[in-house]
């Protein structure tokens, strides 16, 4: 497959820009209209939203940014690579999981696309260095990497791929980092993204997730041509709520036995993933606190939920390191 990077993001502050890739931050009113062409640049819309356009290797680009919600449209010709985005953008501090729950709403058309492109949601995280896509539509052919499952989101089975990137650029500069795919098996030109389900999926095979740059919806294009309009675009961040009767656990290292709950009295626990999938269910008989093995489980904040006949249930948060 072909080597191609996706980002103009080296960093916000100039004291990071190199020589090979130039990067500017500029501000947008909301509501709007703003036509970039053929430059790497970082923006804040105005409205919530952040867009970056990247391109390298030739050819000419242009975005336009609407300036309302995060709708774009970008026309490309005989470009070598770019990306043209819109979305959510964070200080790399927290984790996806930290921040709440993300979605993404949108309606595309495209027009006269050649050669290799793919629309959908795209983004980084860091420590560990992760670039990662949620493909909706592909141009000359559907990615194909090295695939570690198929799952069904949204009413659709995506296949969960993964590649390792060497020495290739990044927004850390030139860098080896893992890439996470989940990859429609039917394309489709509107929908909603549940994202953080995506998250969830690509942790239970193997990926460490830390903290996120970005959630975007994007247009990229790899050899080729075409146009892509965003006429309908939204990414959301639905934040957790705190949950109520909560106490605090230590963290524990794989391959522990967690104690579930310390009371010692007859009823039921359940072990919580973040998305609401019950891992485990038991029964204890009170005579001793129970515990369960975590070296089958992916690290990462699970929850414990312990309840007696008759009393609020306890709830206890995990986090397998």
């Amino acid at each position: 497959m072909m080597y191609y990077r996706k980002n103009s993001t080296i960093g916000v502050f100039t004291a990071m820009i190199t020589a090979v890739l130039f990067l500017s931050v500029i501000h947008v009113n909301a509501q709007q209209k703003t036509e970039i062409c053929n430059k790497n640049i970082l923006a804040e819309v105005g409205n919530g939203y952040h867009y970056e356009l990247w391109t390298a290797g030739g050819g000419d680009v242009c975005m336009t940014v609407m300036g309302e919600d995060a709708k774009f449209k970008v026309t490309w010709k005989n470009i070598n690579n770019m990306v043209a985005r819109i979305g959510l953008k964070y200080d790399e501090t927290k984790t996806a999981d930290q921040l709440g729950t993300f979605t993404a709403d949108y309606t595309f058309k495209k027009s006269g696309v050649t050669g290799m492109s793919f629309i959908g949601v795209y983004g980084w995280m860091v420590n560990p260095l992760v670039e990662y896509y949620i493909v909706e539509d592909w141009g000359k052919s559907r990615p194909g990497y090295s695939k570690k499952s198929t799952v069904t989101i949204d009413g659709a089975q995506y296949d969960i791929m993964t590649d390792t990137r060497k020495n290739k650029p990044s927004i850390k500069g030139n860098a080896t980092f893992t890439q996470w795919w989940s990859v429609r098996k039917t394309r489709r030109q509107s929908g909603h993204i549940s994202v953080s389900q995506h998250f969830d999926a690509w942790k239970k095979v193997g990926a460490q997730l830390g903290g996120l740059y970005e959630v975007k919806l994007k247009a990229e294009g790899y050899k080729s041509s075409g146009t892509v309009e965003f006429t309908e675009a939204k990414v959301e961040l639905n934040k957790q709520d705190k949950p109520t009767n909560v106490s605090f656990v230590p963290e524990i290292l794989r391959e522990q036995h967690a104690p579930l709950t310390n009371r010692n009295y007859p009823g039921k626990i359940l072990l919580i993933a973040l998305n609401g999938t019950v891992i485990k269910s038991m029964q204890w008989n009170g005579s001793e606190p129970p515990v369960i093995a975590t070296d089958n489980l992916v690290p990462g904040v699970y929850f414990i939920q312990s309840c007696r006949d008759g009393n609020p249930p306890v709830i206890k948060p995990l986090h397998i390191k």
